[in-house]
Order: C-alpha cells, then sequence, then structure tokens
C-alpha cells in the first residue's frame, strides 16, 4: 500500500461520545467521502442496515475470512468480532479517495504498519470523563454489569491512546456545534491535501 494516493480518517471515541453522529454529518457535508462498512459477528440491533451500519456475518465466516487475510485490522470485543476488509479500503485509497472508518485502539495499531503515517489522520472525539460515558450509555440503553465493566476497560485504553491521535474534538453536552466545525475544518484541510498530491 506504498503507492496509495487517498487519506484515511480514522475516528476514535468512547461509547456515547457522539461519534455516530458526528461520522453522519460528515457524511452529509462532504458527499465524495467513502464510509467503511466494518463486519460484525453481533446481532443486528433495531434500526440498522445490513451493508450500510455493519456487514453481520456469523462468527464461522468471520474466522474464515482472518485465516484468509481478508482483513486488514480486526479485534473482538464483547464476545463478537468486529473488523474492516483489506479489499474494502485499499481500492478506494490507491483511488485517491478520502475514506472515513470508526476505529478502536487494536484497529489503529494494526493499521500503523499497513499504511505510511502521512497517508492516515486519527481524532480522537473527546465527551467527558467515565461517569459522563456511562450516564450518557445508559441512558440509550441499559447495560448488565459484566458489559460496563468491559466498556471501562475499553475506555481506560482508549484515554491512555487519546494523547497520540492527530487532533482531539471536544464533545461534551452542548458542544456539537462547535464539534462538527473542528471536524468540518479538519476534513476540508485532509480533501485540499489530497487534491494537491494529485497535481
Amino acid at each position: 500500500m506504498s503507492e496509495i494516493s487517498g487519506h484515511l480518517v480514522l475516528i476514535m471515541a468512547p461509547m456515547a461520545s457522539g461519534k455516530g453522529s458526528l461520522i453522519s454529518y460528515v457524511l452529509g457535508a462532504f458527499p465524495h467521502i467513502v464510509r467503511l462498512t466494518s463486519c460484525t459477528t453481533r446481532e443486528i440491533r433495531p434500526g440498522e442496515r445490513e451493508g450500510v451500519d455493519y456487514y453481520f456475518i456469523s462468527r464461522a465466516e468471520f474466522e474464515r475470512r482472518i485465516e484468509h487475510g481478508e482483513f486488514i485490522e480486526w479485534a473482538e470485543f464483547s464476545g463478537n468480532l468486529y473488523g474492516t476488509l483489506a479489499s474494502s479500503i485499499t481500492t478506494s485509497l490507491n483511488e485517491g479517495r478520502v475514506v472515513i472508518n470508526e476505529i478502536d485502539v487494536q484497529g489503529v495499531l494494526q493499521l500503523q504498519s499497513l499504511v505510511p503515517r502521512d497517508q492516515y489522520t486519527i481524532i480522537y472525539i473527546d465527551a467527558g470523563d467515565w461517569e459522563v460515558s456511562k450516564k450518557r450509555a445508559l441512558a440509550r440503553a441499559p447495560m448488565s454489569k459484566e458489559h460496563l465493566e468491559l466498556r471501562y476497560k475499553r475506555y481506560l485504553e482508549e484515554e491512555k491512546f487519546k494523547p497520540r491521535a492527530d487532533f482531539i474534538i471536544q464533545n461534551n453536552d452542548g458542544q456539537f456545534e462547535e464539534a462538527k466545525e473542528a471536524l468540518h475544518t479538519i476534513i476540508d484541510d485532509i480533501f485540499t491535501k489530497v487534491e494537491q498530491q494529485k497535481t
């Protein structure tokens, strides 16, 4: 992938940080940006769409794809597997497209050895401390104690990684418009950079 001419935007954020709403905004504001659709073994949730939110596949199928080296990155969380197909990212990046993808710490670490550093940007969405994230998440849907504990461990991992992000966007309560504006500016600059590299 050393000859790619596009750019990969990696969105990292704890649960209930508003990352989904921010990504939806970017997709509307930048119609030429490509959103990667990851695969998962978890059950589809109400309102989700196959091939849009995720490709929902069986664990056996996911493991078969791992064995065949089809994922550029994958991770297990809460007993479910999540991964991004190599074919979905390489094609777009080789075409010079700007690609956006939500990712976790494991995924970023795996991608670092595959995509040149100047061809990707890590953006961390910060919505406050753990208590804020937990309160937001529980207001959205109930969670078991065990699931919350797993989320908390993941939150701690993400917090440790936050200083390594290229940009940190604050999205505390009441800051959504400012967060949208900050993200818009970053994406706009990336598109400009990609276009300049083509000339």
